[in-house]
């Protein structure tokens, strides 16, 4: 099948999302091609991958489907600090719809833009395998870097990736919150992780660093523009229902999986997130 194997499928999207993460998806995830070398390096996108929300767009106002309140915030440490205010609340991600509402039944913001508790702890468990067999994880967002690392941190998860590329700054303007001067974040992303290409050509020069073949890495990705860029440089997976990646997503990344090698995986680009 060759470096741009994609993984297509689409999935029943149950109402309860504790047995939408403990059921064993009925399909059968296909079979890893035979010849073909393990992934070593996981590349994530965020909003609507590891997200159920598209967190950027809520944050900024941007949603035709708005839920998030205003003030709106359009830089990246505006966005922090709007996370930072929204914590205050109660919140659930609802199934059923594929929004979060506020509710005092619920949890953190950040816990309810992932999908809730059950589903955060299932990426926990996940990460911590991917990262344990020695891969590498990456994210690389048209978001902004800091939102991510507020979001991740706050639900510990940040732990596991090995760096973030995103935006920086005020790269998309400001909004009636940037306006007010919030306070400098230590979340706040650095000339060092800004996305200054796109995301395919990030990726080509980072296993090009690494020396790795693309057969060895795979962009998660819920826009198909995005799959359809890296069809030539390594392997994807599409998460076609925009909602997050599913059950059924996170078996078919562990079965790409390389064979256990902490030694001798070299990692891309900057460490430190």
């Amino acid at each position: 099948m060759g470096i741009g194997w994609t993984c297509y499928r689409k999935e029943t999207v149950l109402e309860n999302i504790s047995d939408h993460l403990a059921v064993q998806p009925t399909a059968t995830p296909d079979p890893e091609p035979e010849g073909m070398a393990g992934v070593r390096y996981y590349f994530f996108d965020f909003d609507q991958t590891i997200s159920r929300c598209h967190v950027f767009k809520q944050l900024a106002g941007w949603e035709k489907h708005q839920f998030v309140p205003p003030p709106f915030a359009q830089s990246d440490r505006g966005q922090i600090h709007r996370i930072g205010q929204l914590q205050a609340d109660r919140w659930v991600y609802d199934e059923r719809v594929g929004r979060i509402a506020a509710s005092p039944k619920g949890g953190p913001w950040t816990s309810a833009a992932l999908g809730g508790p059950d589903r955060v702890e299932g990426l926990r468990q996940f990460f911590k395998d991917l990262r344990d067999n020695g891969a590498i994880l990456t994210i690389v967002t048209k978001g902004y870097v800091g939102a991510v690392r507020k979001t991740l941190h706050e639900e510990d998860l940040l732990q596991f990736f090995h760096h973030i590329y995103g935006n920086v700054g005020k790269e998309y303007g400001e909004a009636a919150l940037d306006r007010e001067n919030p306070p400098v974040s230590e979340f706040e992303g650095t000339r060092e992780n800004a996305l200054t290409k796109s995301k395919a050509a990030l990726i080509a020069g980072l296993l090009r660093e690494a020396r790795a073949k693309g057969e060895e890495a795979v962009l998660v990705e819920d826009d198909p523009r995005e799959i359809e860029s890296v069809e030539r440089i390594c392997r994807s997976v599409f998460v076609s229902e925009r909602r997050g990646m599913t059950p059924e997503d996170l078996i078919t990344l562990r079965q790409m999986a390389a064979p256990r090698r902490l030694a001798g995986t070299s990692a891309p680009g900057r460490g430190a997130h």
